[in-house]
């Protein structure tokens, strides 16, 4: 269960394989290769990193501090101790009983670690990696005793714990050992729980006190004040279908991420972004960005962040309704995972940290919109338009006018926004409220030089019979709106639970004139997930958007839009090749879009992805419209 990392490769296959890599990525950008050629490369970058196989690149910043074995009457407690919050998971094994944990981006200081608990459940807890990138917690359970279990996730005055809560089934306190009776006994003589827990502890790493276990401990006092990693990403894409359509048949995306920390309280990163989009309305982007640069404190009352960053709001995967902080890059519609999509943006804030709640305020004082192109991709807001109307029997100077025509944007005046979050934990339930004065990232159309059209989805010859041309630009802004919103997560009978709402005052929508209305929204979203016994992973998430005083002449929208969207996955091979479904479907206009895909983990440090996206639907609704984009993809990612 527990997994080990192979051995290193040698330094100088390691050197120059990478030193390639950044060559290839350059060549990339700066070179007139044909397509083709292009695509060569993500295979070329394969083979070059195939033999890094446990190099010893950084671990992820997310450590297990300590670990804790609480012990009372009837109930035990495993009490996990992190640097910050991770995403969990959890399941069941049988012969012998065993009960997992999985916290995703972690990593636990020393490889594997066991101990001896000798409990009334817990016999033996285990602490190791099961992927460079997961710690996996494993209490071995005393199989002659019925119990029950719960997983919870908290802040406490900043810090973050994971408490793994056993306790006998209600109906066989009767089966106990005579032990365990004589503690319930001690409690009915005037002790307390917390005597008993306080005398029967066990830490299971570094052995310090409770109030030590955020301290800098031994193994990281062996490491650098000074950790740089990074990764190299390059994913290319094909359509899975030959059809005489106006559209990209390939794209590739190529990133290299630089990261330097300073003890985890400063970073700075800069990211080498390569975009290109094949075939039809070829195109290739460049950018060079500082990406993060951030400063962080935290303390036992209070806790500061300032700078260029990424900063999380909300509970559900995927699509988070509450989570508004940070714009997003939809060049590449969904293909990137949601926390790739996610651009930084400069803020500032405070945490105070209560006895029940912690309470976090939030400036950005500058506005930064979400990243879409406009014409000549198969993402874009118009896609192929201009090229449709160029190929399309209409005379020459519509095809002009066309083909110049431009969109300006105008950024808001004030660009300041702000926002609260108030977070509290009730009865293992993790719940928060937020509120956000904010600038939407979409853009708003004031006006459309085409008028007296009424289109119902993509706009083609046919739609400019009636059409009036103005001498005018597409005319674009970004507006103001207040979003308050709830969260909340928790775990009940083996099952993950989460969801939030959102309301917003007013949001942007396109029409059949391709101007913006706006209108209230309330959206919500409801999701449980679930490890069976045979680790085959559920995640379903409900969701559903009402448009207030709707108007009809809205694309792609309802008046009530009912989804349901989620995550199926399974480990095939051990736990290095995994099979997941991600998808999505929408109730009220019967569209939908699935993603089966395999993913590869076997080598350190790298990830292979490989799959496909279909879509379905009417050309009127939003998924539908991508009906003829069908793709193959592979995703290769490299974490040094």
């Amino acid at each position: 269960m527990i997994r080990f990392q192979s051995p290193r490769p040698s330094a100088f296959y390691m050197k120059y394989s990478l030193r390639l890599c950044t060559i290839f990525h350059v060549l990339l950008y700066t070179s007139a290769w044909k397509a083709k050629l292009r695509m060569a490369v993500i295979v070329i970058c394969a083979c070059l990193m195939f033999p890094l196989v446990g190099s010893g690149f950084a671990a992820p910043v997310n450590r297990v501090k300590n670990i804790r074995l609480e012990s009372g009457p009837a109930r035990e407690t495993a009490v996990v101790y992190l640097k910050q919050h991770s995403d969990l998971s959890h399941f069941v094994l049988h012969s012998p009983e065993r009960i997992v944990v999985d916290m995703k981006d972690v990593v636990v200081p020393l490889v594997n670690v066991e101990q001896t608990a000798n409990g009334t459940l817990i016999n033996k807890i285990r602490a190791g990696q099961n992927t460079r990138t997961r710690a996996r917690i494993v209490l071995d359970m005393n199989e002659n005793i019925p119990y029950e279990f719960s997983v919870s996730q908290q802040s406490i005055e900043g810090r973050h714990i994971v408490k793994i809560d056993t306790f006998t089934s209600s109906n066989a306190v009767e089966s106990l050992p005579a032990a365990a009776m004589q503690k319930i006994d001690k409690i009915g003589d005037g002790s307390t729980s917390e005597d008993l827990n306080s005398s029967s502890d066990i830490a299971l790493l570094d052995g310090g006190l409770l109030d030590d276990v955020f301290a800098e401990s031994v193994y990281e006092k062996q490491i650098s004040d000074f950790a740089i990693s990074g990764e190299i990403q390059t994913r290319g894409t094909i359509q899975a279908k030959d059809d005489p359509e106006i559209e990209n048949k390939t794209s590739l995306r190529n990133r290299v991420l630089i990261e330097t920390s300073y003890r985890d309280n400063i970073t700075l990163s800069a990211l080498s972004d390569y975009l290109y989009f094949g075939n039809d309305n070829r195109t290739d982007e460049y950018d060079l960005t500082l990406h993060e640069a951030k400063w962080s404190y935290t303390g036992k009352k209070a806790g500061v962040f300032l700078g260029k960053q990424i900063r999380r709001w909300g509970k559900t995967d995927q699509f988070s309704p509450v989570d508004t902080l940070n714009p997003q890059d939809m060049r590449e519609f969904i293909l990137p995972d949601y926390e790739e999509r996610k651009i930084p943006v400069w803020m500032g804030g405070v945490n105070l940290f209560f006895d029940h709640f912690t309470l976090e305020g939030v400036v950005i004082p500058f506005f930064q919109e979400s990243s879409f192109d406009y014409f000549q991709t198969n993402w874009a807001i118009f896609r192929h338009m201009k090229k449709e109307i160029q190929n399309a029997s209409v005379p020459l100077g519509l095809k002009s006018y066309f083909s110049n025509m431009a969109v300006h944007e105008q950024k808001p005046a004030n660009e300041s926004e702000w926002g609260l979050r108030l977070t509290s934990t009730i009865s293992d339930i993790d719940f928060g409220f937020t509120f956000h004065r904010t600038i939407e990232d979409n853009p708003h159309f004031n006006s459309f030089p085409v008028k007296n059209i009424r289109i119902n989805g993509n706009m083609d010859a046919n739609d400019l019979t009636n059409a009036v041309f103005t001498n005018e630009d597409i005319e674009v802004e970004y507006k103001r709106a207040n979003i308050a919103g709830f969260e909340f997560e928790t775990i009940s009978g083996g099952f993950g639970l989460r969801g939030e709402a959102a309301w917003q005052s007013d949001e942007s929508f396109i029409t059949s004139s391709f101007t913006s209305v706006r209108k209230p929204t309330l959206i919500y979203i409801i999701g449980a997930d679930h490890t069976t016994d045979k680790d085959i992973y559920f995640n379903f998430q409900f969701a559903h958007k009402f448009i207030s005083d709707y108007d009809p002449s809205i694309l792609y929208f309802d008046k009530n839009t009912y989804s349901l969207l989620g995550e199926i996955s399974t480990d095939i091979v051990s736990d290095w090749l995994e099979a997941a479904l991600d998808y999505s479907f929408t109730l009220n206009d019967g569209s939908w879009f699935i993603s089966p895909h395999l993913t590869y983990t076997y080598i350190t440090n790298l990830k292979v992805i490989l799959g496909v996206f279909i879509f379905t639907g009417d050309d009127t609704t939003w998924i539908g419209r991508f009906k003829n984009n069908d793709f193959i993809f592979m995703d290769m990612s490299y974490q040094f």
